[in-house]
C-alpha cells in the first residue's frame, strides 16, 4: 500500500460514517441496491505486475463471503465495477475484445464483457482466450511467490424468511439507534402470537399485532420492533433428525447421549429438489453442530437415495396449471385400493428413474393381489419338494438383496415369478404362503394382514399361532444357502466346434453318459454319419464338466 488513511483531510471520518452505515443493512440489500456507493481510503495498492497505483476504495457491493472480502475492480469487465467507476469517475481500462471485436474506449454498460474474449493491454497475456489467460496468471503469481491458489466454496445464500403465520418468528429485533439486534439467548424462543389477521394486506399476518410487534431494544433499552416475519419450516426441517431423537428434551438443544447411539441415519431418501437444497443444509446443520462440540458426526447420513419423478399420463410434468397431466393419487386408490398402488409404484420402474403414469399398467399389480388373495384355497399340510425348496429360498433371496439395494421393481417381479410357480401347483404349502406374505407385506401391507390373520386363525394355524398377532411383527424370512444351487445345468454339446444340441442333467454327469445321450440324440447323430448313412469315426472329445461337450470326427 502506498500513502496513508489521513493523507487527505476528514477521510478517516469519512471512513468510519460510511461503515457504521453500511452496517445497519442487510447483505441483501447490499447486493439489490443499485446505487453503488463508496468511499475513497487516500491509499493505493501497486499492482506489482504493471506498478500501476490502484486507488483502494471502500464499497458495500463487497462482500466478506466473496473470496478474501477485498477485490480488484475491473470496471471494463464486471458490470458492477462498471457501474460503481461511473458513479465515481474512475477510469476504466479495456483488457478484454469480446466476440465482437469492439477495442473502443468502454462508455456503456453493453460494451462491458464478462464471460468471453481475448487478452488486449495485459503484456504477456496479450492474445490469450480469458480462461487460458486466468490459468497462466495464476501460475505466474505463484511462481513468483506473491500468492498462492486456493477454491473457495460459497454456500448458496439461503432466503429463510417467508410473511406468512405458520413458522418460527425470526429472532431479530429492529432499533433505529442500533440497526439489527438479535433477540438475548434467555427470551428464546420467541412465541407466535395468537391475536393476528390473515388476511393479505400487503404485510406479514404478525405485522398486524402492533402491540407484539413493539420491544425496548436489548442493546440501548430504547423503543425498537419484532422482526414480522416468520422462518422457513426449511430452516426445521434441516435438523430435525437431531431433535427429534428426543422431542421432549428441554436441557438442550438435542440429546448427545442418544445422538451417539443412534445417529448417523441409515439411509436418507429425497428428490432433484432436495441434493441441493434440503441434503445441503442438513449437512450445513451437522456441521454446525460438530463445531459446537455437540456432536462427532461429520455427516447426519451413511447413504443418499434420490428418488426419481412420476410424469403425467401425458409424459409431462405433473402441473396445476394442466390439469389433464395430473394424476391425483386419491382417485387411484378409491379405485384399486392403497395395496395397488403402493405395489404399481415399486414395480413401475426403478426407484431412481422418471416415467409416466400409465393407467393401463395398474391393472398388473391389481390382478396380482387378487391371485395372491385366491391362493389361500390351495393351502395344504404338505411337505416341500426339492424344487419347492429351491424356488421358496431363491426367492427369499432375491427379494431381500433387492430391497437392501433399493431395487423394488425387480424385488416385485421375483415375487411375481414365484406366484406363477405356486399356482400351477395343485396345493401349496402354509411355509409358502407364510413366506410370501411376509415377503409382500412391505409392498401391500394392507391385504398381507388380511390374509396373516386369516393363516394364523385357521383351524390349521391355531396352534401355532404364538407371537404371530401381525405380519409386520415377525421376523424376516432367512435363505438356506444349500437349496440356492440347481443340481441341475445346461450342458451343450457341439460336434466339431459347432453347437447341436444342449441338455439339462446332473451337474454331476459323466462325460460316458453325454455322449451316450448325444449319439441318441437326432440333432446330434446326423452330424456323426458319414455320406452314405454310416457312423464316422470318433477322433476325440473335449468335455468340461457341467458345462460343454465338444465331439471331434
Amino acid at each position: 500500500l502506498k500513502g496513508e488513511v489521513i493523507s487527505e483531510k476528514g477521510k478517516v471520518g469519512d471512513v468510519d460514517e460510511y461503515v457504521k452505515k453500511s452496517q445497519k443493512r442487510s447483505e441483501l440489500e447490499r447486493k439489490e441496491n443499485k446505487e453503488k456507493t463508496g468511499v475513497f481510503t487516500g491509499l493505493y495498492a501497486i499492482n506489482q505486475l504493471t506498478g500501476y497505483e490502484m486507488p483502494v476504495w471502500i464499497a458495500d457491493y463487497a462482500l466478506m463471503g466473496y473470496g478474501t472480502g477485498a477485490v480488484v475492480g475491473v470496471p471494463g469487465h464486471d458490470r458492477r465495477d462498471f457501474e460503481f467507476a461511473k458513479a465515481h469517475d474512475l477510469k476504466i481500462i479495456r483488457v478484454v475484445v469480446g466476440l465482437d471485436g469492439d477495442e473502443s474506449d468502454i462508455e456503456s454498460l453493453d460494451q462491458v464483457q464478462e464471460k468471453e474474449g481475448k487478452m488486449v493491454n495485459s503484456q504477456f497475456l496479450n492474445g490469450l482466450d480469458i480462461h487460458e489467460a486466468t490459468r497462466k496468471i495464476m501460475d505466474y503469481i505463484v511462481e513468483k511467490g506473491w500468492g498462492e491458489k486456493t477454491i473457495t466454496y460459497h454456500i448458496h445464500d439461503w432466503s429463510v424468511s417467508r410473511q406468512r403465520y405458520w413458522g418460527t418468528p425470526v429472532p431479530i429485533i429492529h432499533c433505529p439507534k442500533d440497526g439489527i439486534v438479535p433477540v438475548p439467548e434467555a427470551e428464546l424462543p420467541v412465541l407466535l402470537p395468537y391475536d393476528v389477521d390473515f388476511q393479505p394486506k400487503g404485510k406479514p399476518p404478525l405485522a398486524s399485532n402492533e402491540e407484539w410487534l413493539k420491544v425496548k431494544c436489548p442493546k440501548c433499552g430504547g423503543s425498537a420492533k419484532r422482526e414480522a416475519e416468520t422462518m422457513d419450516t426449511f430452516v426445521d426441517s434441516s435438523w430435525y433428525f437431531f431433535r427429534f431423537l428426543d422431542p421432549n428434551l428441554e436441557t438442550g438443544v438435542f440429546d448427545i447421549d442418544l445422538c451417539k447411539k443412534i445417529m448417523p441415519v441409515d439411509i436418507y431418501f429425497g428428490g432433484a429438489e432436495h441434493t441441493l437444497g434440503h441434503t445441503l443444509y442438513s449437512r450445513f446443520f451437522t456441521k454446525f453442530f460438530h463445531d459446537l462440540i455437540l456432536t462427532d458426526l461429520e455427516e447426519y447420513a451413511l447413504r443418499r437415495i434420490n428418488h426419481g419423478t412420476i410424469l403425467g399420463p401425458d409424459g409431462s410434468k405433473m402441473s396445476k396449471s394442466r390439469p389433464e397431466s395430473v394424476v391425483n393419487p386419491d382417485e387411484e386408490v378409491k379405485k384399486y385400493g392403497a395395496d395397488t398402488i403402493r405395489l404399481y409404484l415399486a414395480f413401475l420402474m426403478p426407484y431412481e428413474a422418471t416415467g409416466a403414469w400409465d393407467r393401463e399398467r395398474v391393472n398388473g399389480p391389481y390382478r396380482f393381489l387378487q391371485r395372491v388373495w385366491g391362493l389361500k384355497e390351495k393351502i395344504g399340510d404338505l411337505s416341500l419338494s426339492e424344487p419347492d425348496l429351491r424356488e421358496m429360498n431363491r426367492t427369499i433371496k432375491a427379494v431381500s438383496e433387492d430391497l437392501e439395494a433399493i431395487k423394488f421393481n425387480t424385488a416385485v417381479a421375483r415375487l411375481m415369478e414365484w406366484l406363477n410357480y405356486l399356482s400351477s401347483k395343485e396345493k401349496v404349502a402354509r411355509q409358502e404362503y407364510k413366506n410370501l406374505l411376509l415377503l409382500l407385506a412391505p409392498f401391500a401391507p394392507h391385504i398381507a394382514e388380511e390374509l396373516w390373520q386369516f393363516l394364523v386363525n385357521s383351524e390349521e394355524g391355531r396352534e401355532n399361532s404364538e407371537n404371530s398377532w401381525s405380519v409386520h411383527q415377525q421376523s424376516w424370512p432367512e435363505f438356506d444357502e444349500k437349496y440356492l444351487e440347481d443340481p441341475e445345468t445346461i450342458i451343450v454339446v457341439q460336434v466339431n466346434g459347432k453347437v447341436r444340441d444342449q441338455f439339462k442333467l446332473s451337474k454331476n454327469i459323466t462325460e460316458k453318459e453325454v455322449l451316450e445321450m448325444a449319439k441318441k440324440s437326432e440333432k446330434v447323430s446326423k452330424f456323426l454319419k458319414g455320406e452314405m448313412g454310416a457312423s464316422r469315426e470318433i477322433k476325440k472329445t473335449v468335455f468340461i464338466p457341467g458345462k460343454l461337450l465338444n465331439i471331434v470326427n
